[in-house]
């Protein structure tokens, strides 16, 4: 007889654990949707919040910017369909009162500290900040709080924003109170930005509470008054203070009366010692002269131009003798001409150009072409002459100059001028028509155009006009039309060409670069920046002339001014090691001119 126990029981166990089985996975598929569907629904506007679902019950977690938003996730969560109870156990920051903010700018990086509303108001201060300060390392360590006044992220990507026009500087924010400190950037970033703090209004309804940014300090300094023909004055260069320019702006006023004054004086740091003294001593010369500049330097001070009469040379002179103490000076000032009523000679007879023209224009990266008149093939040859020592072997100078007559008192001053200005600019041209000059192109980097501007608004020669000209800065090599990355042995050859076309050039016995370096330097400057991978080693070398000690040091001291500059241009002063070699490592003999001259070398190895 059949037992029935044996084979049905069996199967009433087996589907009574298959149908377990199956109202197990289909729970856990409803509680993946359940959990999928509320996720969803508080993703947009409420990325803190976390789902747990146990069968139909749901728990809510994470930590929640305030009390609104803690709510309204626990709404959106309990409308998923099919919920049937919400636990909220989510928590909310603390509250920070008051609610401050810091964010700190040194050469490691900027440093985020203090209170931040949300994760959202975490990530959108941390992008403005890596925005308006690209290419250097953001540390976020910010705390979730409450109590953040309305408008905070404004007011916090103001100040981030600011922090981007300086070298270091600190912003804090406390409820609604904003202050700022630092050191600009460059002389018209700290007026920028000092206007900006000042300026009224704050973003997101903030009120200042301090503005202590302070001005770029200028290694190389540089002020001047330049008086022209028809009364007017130009003053330009650098103050240490907006109340020492306004004083200045004043004192030209009161001793040129009538006078136009220009004042394009910028604000910096650095002021050689004696400055209060050695611009008011120059300003009181300006009267003296019909047409001229005084500038003033670390190297002291000097006068150019053209007296009014006799009586003023004699002046002038004479208040030459008595300057301040300590203040070196170089006076070039012409005297009037014996006779200044003589009737004017009658005209050449021979063909006058007019308007006398002559330009410098780089037509070519390795190209310059000067054309226009000289006035004897003696001077168009030491014009040519003279380009080709500026510009260097690997320049072609292009001789497309006519002789004819006409030229303007002092051309040859104003072509040397020209020709210091075009070896510092890009597919660019230095123009003269009569007595106006012109400029236009591009400098390599922004240190090269502030130059180029000072020396254009101080510098020029006397009795010339200047159009000034906006100059632009080249796209660095990494940027959008720039020349882009090198690989390390193209940028070791770019060196040796920079530097066997030209050299470097000091002051006799001394590490001060001249002036007529400073184009091949911004090339040098330029090309580093293209090779961002490069650890450069600059050394430097001397003649046998002079004990080895002084040679080593001199050597050292001159690398180390290279390097300087370079970093003013903007290269890192973490890729550039400084190193003298004296006398010791010689390329020719010492027997010679020529020899001794090879010797006193700057080169650049890359040495990574």
């Amino acid at each position: 007889m059949c037992n029935w126990r044996n084979w049905i029981l069996p199967g009433i166990l087996a589907t009574v654990i298959l149908t377990a089985l199956a109202m197990f996975f289909q729970a856990s598929r409803i509680e993946a949707d359940l959990a999928a569907k509320a996720s969803a629904a508080l993703q947009g506007a409420h990325p803190w919040a976390a789902v747990e679902l146990d069968g139909r019950e749901l728990t809510l977690s994470g930590v929640a910017p305030d009390e609104a938003a803690q709510s309204a996730a626990a709404a959106l969560a309990d409308a998923a369909y099919d919920v049937r109870t919400v636990t909220n156990v989510s928590t909310l920051p603390p509250v920070a009162a008051p609610f401050a903010f810091k964010a700190t700018k040194a050469e490691a990086g900027i440093t985020l500290t203090g209170n931040v509303p949300s994760d959202a108001a975490r990530a959108e201060i941390v992008a403005a900040a890596e925005t308006a300060n690209p290419g250097i390392a953001v540390t976020d360590n910010m705390t979730l709080a409450r109590g953040a006044p309305e408008g905070f992220a404004a007011l916090a990507g103001f100040g981030l924003s600011q922090l981007g026009a300086m070298t270091s500087g600190e912003v804090a924010i406390s409820d609604s109170t904003y202050s700022v400190s630092g050191v600009a950037a460059d002389p018209d970033a700290y007026e920028a930005e000092l206007g900006r703090a000042n300026g009224g209004a704050l973003p997101g309804g903030g009120t200042l509470g301090t503005a202590a940014i302070e001005p770029p300090v200028l290694a190389a300094w540089s002020w001047g008054a330049k008086k022209e023909a028809g009364n007017t004055v130009t003053l330009a260069g650098v103050a240490p203070s907006i109340d020492v320019r306004d004083a200045i702006a004043a004192s030209a006023g009161e001793l040129n009366p009538g006078a136009t004054i220009n004042n394009f004086t910028k604000i910096a740091a650095g002021a050689p010692e004696g400055f209060d003294g050695a611009y008011q001593f120059g300003l009181g010369l300006l009267p003296q002269l019909a047409d001229g500049a005084v500038t003033v330097t670390k190297d002291g001070l000097s006068v150019t131009g053209n007296a009014v009469d006799a009586d003023a040379y004699a002046a002038l002179t004479a208040a030459l003798s008595s300057a301040p103490s300590g203040l070196a000076v170089t006076n070039t000032v012409a005297a009037p001409a014996a006779s200044e009523t003589a009737a004017a000679p009658a005209a050449a007879e021979s063909a006058v150009a007019s308007p006398y023209v002559w330009s410098a224009a780089r037509t070519a990266p390795n190209r310059v072409e000067i054309s226009g008149y000289a006035p004897s093939r003696e001077a168009a040859d030491t014009i040519l002459a003279e380009a080709r020592d500026i510009f260097g072997s690997a320049t072609e100078v292009v001789d497309a100059l006519e002789i004819a007559d006409g030229a303007p008192d002092g051309f040859a001053d104003a072509t040397s001028f020209g020709l210091a200005i075009a070896d510092r600019l890009e597919n660019g041209a230095v123009k003269l028509s009569g007595t106006s000059l012109s400029f236009e192109g591009e400098t390599l980097t922004e240190g090269a155009r502030a130059a180029v501007l000072e020396r254009i608004n101080v510098r020029a020669p006397a009795g010339y006009a200047v159009e000034m000209a906006e100059l632009r800065v080249k796209p660095g090599p990494l940027e959008a039309g720039g020349i882009g990355e090198l690989a390390l042995p193209a940028c070791q050859d770019a060196f040796n060409a920079i530097l066997s076309a030209g050299r470097i050039r000091f002051a006799t016995g001394e590490a001060t670069i001249e002036e007529i370096s400073h184009g091949l330097l911004d090339r040098l400057a330029y090309t580093a920046q293209a090779c961002p991978a490069a650890r450069v080693e600059i050394s430097g070398h001397t003649d046998a002339d002079g004990s080895d000690e002084a040679n080593q040091t001199l050597s050292e001291l001159r690398a180390g001014a290279v390097r300087d500059y370079l970093v003013t241009s903007g290269v890192p002063t973490e890729r550039l090691d400084a190193a003298g070699y004296g006398e010791t490592r010689p390329v020719a003999g010492n027997d010679t001119d020529e020899g001794k001259a090879r010797n006193r070398r700057i080169e650049f190895k890359i040495i990574q």
